[in-house]
C-alpha cells in the first residue's frame, strides 16, 4: 500500500512556545487513535452489534506493553482478567453485564488481598480472580456474591472485619444503585437524558490520552477497536507516524498518515480550494498550485475510498429509537475529535500545506 504524507503548519502570526507544540504533537496522535477506535465501533454496530455493549475501560493502555491478549478475550477466558487490569469496563449506557464483571473484580480483588495478608504462598491473583470470576457472573448473581461476602468477611481478622465490611458496603451500594435498561422498549427519551446516560463514558473517552474502546459481541467476545494501533503492528492500515517537524515559527509538521480520518479531514480542505479556485482575482500561477493541490487531494481520497468503500456499506437493518440516538452521539464524538486534531493552541487551527501519495 502506498504511504500518504500530510504537511501541515501552524498560523504565520503567531508564535507558539516548545510547550504548545509539544502538547499539539501528542494530541494529533490520541485524537486519529480515538477517531479510528470509534470508526471501528460505528461498523460493527451497523452490521451486526449491539451499541449497548460498547465500552471504554476506565485508564489509558501503556505505549511500553505489547497487549497481546488483545486479539481475543472472551468472557469465560483469562484474557478478560488481563483486560479488567488495564481498566475497570465503563459502558456506553449502563450495562447490567458489565456492572457484575467490576463488582466481581474488585470483590475477588479484595479477596485475594485479604488472602495474601494471611498466606504469602497463595496463588497468582490473576488466576485467584479467574478460578471464581465465572462461578460469580450470570443468573442468581445477588445470592452467588453474598455467599461470598460472608466467606470474605469470615476469612478476615477481626480487628480488620470492620474495615473490610465498609469496603464491601460500598461495592454493593455502587452496583445497587445502578438502573439498566432494555433498548427497545425506549420509544421516546430526551437528549438531556442521553447524555447523563453516556456522561461517564464520554468523559473517559475525552480526557484519557488512549482509552481503549471495545464491545461485547454475541459470541460473547469482547472485540477491542484499533488493536493495531495499540499493539503498534507495521502492517497497520491505519497508520499515524510524525516524520519531521520543523520548530521555526509557523512550524511545519509532516505527518505519515491513513484511516478513516483522512476522509474527514480532506474533503472540507478540497472544497475550500475549489471554492478558491472559483475566484475570478487569482493569476495563472496560482490557479496552478490550487489545480494541482486539488487533484493530489482527490488521489488521496479515491485510495482511501478503495480501502474502506466496503467496509462502510453494510447494514443490520432498523434501529430503535435509543440506538439511533446513541449512534448519534458517537458520530458526534468522533467529529469532534477530526476537528480537535487541526486546532493547535489558543483556538487556533493548522493548514493542510500539501498532501502526498509515496511510492
Amino acid at each position: 500500500m502506498s504511504t500518504v504524507r500530510i504537511t501541515i503548519k501552524t498560523p504565520d502570526n503567531i508564535n507558539f512556545n516548545s510547550w504548545e507544540i509539544s502538547n499539539y504533537l501528542n494530541r494529533i496522535a490520541s485524537y486519529h487513535y480515538k477517531y479510528e477506535a470509534l470508526g471501528e465501533l460505528l461498523r460493527m454496530i451497523s452490521t451486526s452489534e449491539s451499541i449497548a455493549n460498547i465500552f471504554v475501560l476506565s485508564e489509558s493502555f501503556l505505549i511500553d506493553r505489547p497487549y497481546k491478549f488483545l486479539s481475543k478475550v472472551f468472557l469465560a477466558d483469562k484474557s478478560l482478567i488481563s483486560l479488567l487490569n488495564i481498566g475497570k469496563i465503563v459502558p456506553l449506557i449502563p450495562n447490567k453485564l458489565f456492572a457484575q464483571i467490576n463488582f466481581s473484580y474488585d470483590l475477588l480483588s479484595l479477596s485475594h488481598s485479604l488472602l495474601e495478608k494471611q498466606d504469602s504462598k497463595v496463588e497468582k491473583r490473576s488466576d485467584y480472580i479467574f478460578k471464581q470470576f465465572n462461578e460469580l457472573i450470570g443468573n442468581e448473581f445477588e445470592r452467588k456474591y453474598k455467599n461470598k461476602i460472608e466467606k470474605i468477611i469470615a476469612s478476615a481478622k477481626k480487628k480488620e472485619r470492620t474495615k473490610v465490611e465498609g469496603k464491601i458496603n460500598n461495592l454493593v451500594k455502587t452496583y445497587n444503585s445502578t438502573s439498566f435498561f432494555n433498548l427497545n422498549q425506549i420509544e421516546r427519551i430526551d437528549n438531556e437524558t442521553v447524555e447523563n446516560l453516556t456522561k461517564n463514558f464520554r468523559k473517559r473517552v475525552s480526557y484519557l490520552q488512549r482509552p481503549v474502546l471495545g464491545i461485547l459481541t454475541k459470541e460473547n467476545q469482547f472485540i477491542i477497536a484499533a488493536t493495531d494501533l495499540i499493539q503498534n503492528k507495521e502492517n497497520s492500515l491505519s497508520y499515524f507516524i510524525i516524520r519531521d517537524f520543523y520548530k521555526e515559527n509557523p512550524v511545519t509538521i509532516n505527518i505519515d498518515v491513513f484511516g478513516d480520518i483522512l476522509e474527514k479531514i480532506l474533503y472540507p480542505a478540497k472544497a475550500k480550494l475549489e471554492e478558491e479556485l472559483l475566484q475570478t482575482d487569482i493569476d495563472l500561477q496560482k490557479q496552478k498550485v490550487l489545480k494541482e493541490k486539488i487533484e493530489n487531494y482527490g488521489r488521496v481520497l479515491e485510495l482511501h475510498e478503495k480501502f474502506y468503500s466496503n467496509l462502510n456499506n453494510r447494514t443490520k437493518g432498523a434501529n430503535s429509537y435509543l440506538e439511533v440516538q446513541l449512534q448519534t452521539l458517537l458520530s458526534e464524538i468522533q467529529g469532534d475529535m477530526a476537528k480537535k486534531s487541526i486546532r493547535v493552541s489558543r483556538g487556533e487551527e493548522a493548514e493542510i500545506k500539501s498532501v502526498d501519495i509515496l511510492a
